[in-house]
């Protein structure tokens, strides 16, 4: 907003003032509006937010978005969640590059081992919302899993495509170590998001 540019903040919450969650946004929210931005919610006015609401709103904020840049991120992250929408929306992916002994940022680490591009410098992002300014990168090919979560997803997905539900099920992770894992097989190449939150061996 300081550089006159239009911002669209996605809220887990309803929009109106008596719901708008966090509280602190309040004022930030106003201001929003009043420089002609937008708050977007799929939840009714005086909807107060639950955990789930706000996994909802990942996806429209990955969506909406022509690149996702995970800035800061632990390995338990809704960012991650948010990553993974994009990757199957065929959106470009970013981390920055961050302190490998913080927990904060082992998950936006981990998207940059896996095969996220590393954001360093601002062109780059430039360059992935103009692609007429884009240079061609080469498709990634497939490689191996990189740690016994990624190998019992393959593993499971050889019989055929599943829901991520069916993987969590069959490989008995836990539905944030699952996720993370095929954001990162899907950032390497080896699986493809089939959408429905589908998954097959690439």
């Amino acid at each position: 907003m300081d550089a006159k540019g239009e911002t669209i903040a996605v809220v887990g919450s309803g929009i109106d003032d008596a719901a708008l969650y966090p509280r602190a946004n309040l004022r930030l929210g106003q201001e929003i509006l009043g420089s002609g931005g937008a708050i977007i919610s799929e939840n009714p006015a005086g909807t107060q937010p639950q955990t789930w609401d706000f996994v909802k709103r990942n996806r429209l904020i990955a969506a909406l978005s022509r690149a996702t840049v995970v800035v800061e991120a632990p390995i338990k992250s809704g960012a991650l969640i948010t990553a993974k929408y994009a990757l199957e929306l065929g959106r470009e992916v970013y981390a920055v590059p961050g302190d490998a002994l913080r927990e904060n940022t082992k998950g936006s680490n981990g998207l940059i081992a896996a095969g996220a591009a590393a954001l360093i410098d601002p062109q780059e992002l430039i360059e992935a919302i103009f692609p007429a300014k884009k240079a061609r990168r080469g498709s990634p090919k497939p490689t191996k899993p990189h740690n016994p979560e990624e190998a019992l997803i393959v593993r499971a997905l050889t019989a055929g495509a599943k829901h991520v539900d069916e993987l969590v099920a069959e490989t008995k992770l836990s539905p944030e170590t699952a996720q993370a894992a095929l954001v990162a097989l899907e950032l390497r190449g080896v699986i493809a998001a089939l959408g429905n939150m589908r998954y097959a061996l690439a």
